[in-house]
């Protein structure tokens, strides 16, 4: 016979996120955002590598800027890296949520994506934005 003294633990829910626990909403939501950020940028990629052998490649800095000083082509452009951004960034996160097993690691390692993705996504859309507003 068990002792009736004995504690019984009670189910903790899933770690996921930043040792927060997981909620379906949550999960649902990146994997949402990873489909439709990868479907985007299917088309997007597509369309900028066919830009880059057509128009830039070995282009002087006046095509640049006239290439981007047209209005469609900057939003697309940033449309691009947008999606590009969220998709690493979704992406990276999972990783790390495999990966890592140390909360304060794990927690560390998303802030410093965070920040990265962030940083570098800004820098690069701030300079796509100057070169349109160049032309």
């Amino acid at each position: 016979m068990s002792n009736m003294n004995e504690t019984t633990s009670t189910a903790t829910p899933k770690q996921h996120r930043r040792g927060c626990p997981s909620t379906s909403k949550g999960i649902v939501k990146d994997w949402w955002w990873q489909r439709i950020s990868a479907a985007f940028l299917v088309p997007l990629s597509v369309w900028f590598v066919a830009l880059l052998v057509t128009r830039l490649l070995g282009a002087e800095p006046a095509t640049l800027a006239a290439t981007f000083g047209n209005t469609v082509m900057t939003v697309v452009t940033v449309l691009l890296l947008l999606m590009g951004f969220i998709h690493a960034r979704l992406g990276l996160h999972e990783i790390i949520i495999d990966y890592v097993h140390c909360k304060a690691k794990k927690r560390a390692t998303n802030l410093l994506v965070d920040f990265l993705s962030l940083a570098l996504g800004i820098g690069s859309i701030a300079a796509v934005i100057q070169l349109h507003l160049m032309a």
